[in-house]
């Protein structure tokens, strides 16, 4: 009798199909189990997981909690997410839906009294434990530069509990 082989694996940031066996994605070279980084288990907010890479970011982000901003495209239904952190070139926000690395989508950020709608590309996308519900962190990088929003950001004040 013929044992039956493992089943194969998707890959979370190609969504190419692999082997079980295998710790990197045959595609991409990113790992395939995600491992924690950056906060401990049972801190408020969850922990986000994504692959071990060194964070080329070279500006700091402001930690915020801003709520109700809506995001469309990238293959999901527009929907309200909740934005972490944000920097005059992008941000983080958490959501129900796992997005596509690379996938343009459009966000419409209410800040300070004003509507901003930005176009992005998403640039990394997380599994964050410690929620109640199944959640993604997905950072993007805005594909134009507004110096109106960069303005606002320069004025907020950091929030403390914000990953």
């Amino acid at each position: 009798m013929k044992s039956a082989s493992p089943e194969p694996v998707y890959c979370p940031h190609c969504r190419t199909l692999n082997a079980r066996s295998r710790a990197i994605c045959c595609e991409c070279r990113m790992p395939l189990a995600p491992t924690a980084v950056d906060t401990p288990f049972g801190r408020p907010g969850g922990v986000l997981l994504r692959p071990m890479v060194p964070d080329s970011r070279t500006r700091k982000r402001r930690g915020v909690r801003i709520e109700g901003v809506v995001v469309q495209g990238g293959g999901v239904i527009q929907h309200r997410v909740t934005v972490w952190n944000i920097h005059e070139t992008g941000l983080q926000f958490r959501t129900p839906f796992e997005y596509t690395v690379g996938a343009k989508i459009n966000i419409r950020l209410p800040l300070e009294g004003r509507l901003f709608i930005l176009r992005a590309r998403v640039r990394y996308v997380g599994l964050v434990v410690g929620e109640r519900e199944k959640t993604w962190a997905c950072g993007v990088e805005f594909l134009e530069s507004n110096a109106a929003l960069a303005t606002e950001i320069s004025r907020l004040e950091p929030k403390e509990d914000a990953a």
